[in-house]
């Protein structure tokens, strides 16, 4: 079994969770998850790649069967992403918007029926609550393990890319002031040059005084 059919053998027990959700939300839609619709892959988020992006922590997301040429709602979990009960609970919040509609995006629609099946935190950044989580936990332990090990982006990025974490020329050292706690960041030069710089606050004593270097 690989990584994708792994998360696509998950959608059936998910499916029952959203089946099970239904029952305790009075005067809503049903939840049913079309999962003969849905395909499943582990893949970067579009745009999470990009200079613009470079910070993003997009870890899943849900594409529109608009956009596929074989009319398939598309689901992606970052390859960043190897821990089983993460990559599940990831999988549940883009299973709601391929349940709802992307139209709706993080409201109230999203909002109703992550409460319903258990995930907690913001609507953007959702992760599964205590009673969620005994759920998938047992799952995971149906389904065996997640056959995914983790994709750390280097300073190299993917090849024919200068994306990825770049390399710091310059090491910038903390400087803190021993009264207030202050802190700054300098170089090793301007430290040899001018010295520690002073305290800019007026709330401490030591505000003539050089700050020392932060362990």
């Amino acid at each position: 079994m690989n990584r994708e059919q792994w998360l696509t053998n998950a959608l059936t027990p998910i499916a029952a969770l959203f089946k099970s959700a239904t029952s305790t939300r009075a005067n809503s839609q049903p939840l049913t998850l079309p999962i003969e619709t849905i395909k499943v892959s582990v893949g970067f988020p579009r745009n999470t790649r990009t200079k613009k992006n470079a910070n993003s922590e997009a870890i899943g997301q849900c594409w529109s069967s608009d956009c596929s040429a074989e009319r398939y709602t598309e689901i992606f979990i970052s390859p960043t992403i190897a821990d089983p009960i993460r990559a599940l609970d990831i999988l549940i919040h883009e299973c709601i918007h391929a349940t709802i509609g992307n139209e709706h995006g993080h409201k109230a629609p999203f909002k109703r029926a992550a409460k319903a099946l258990g995930l907690e935190g913001k609507a953007t950044h959702t992760t599964a609550g205590p009673e969620l989580t005994k759920r998938l936990n047992a799952i995971a332990n149906e389904l065996g393990p997640y056959p995914h090990a983790a994709l750390t982006p280097g300073a190299a990025g993917a090849a024919g890319t200068t994306s990825g974490k770049k390399k710091q020329s310059t090491r910038m050292i903390k400087v803190e002031c021993s009264c207030c706690g202050y802190t700054v960041r300098t170089t090793q030069t301007w430290l040899d040059k001018s010295g520690a710089p002073l305290c800019p606050t007026n709330t401490c004593d030591n505000h003539t005084q050089p700050m020392e270097p932060a362990q």
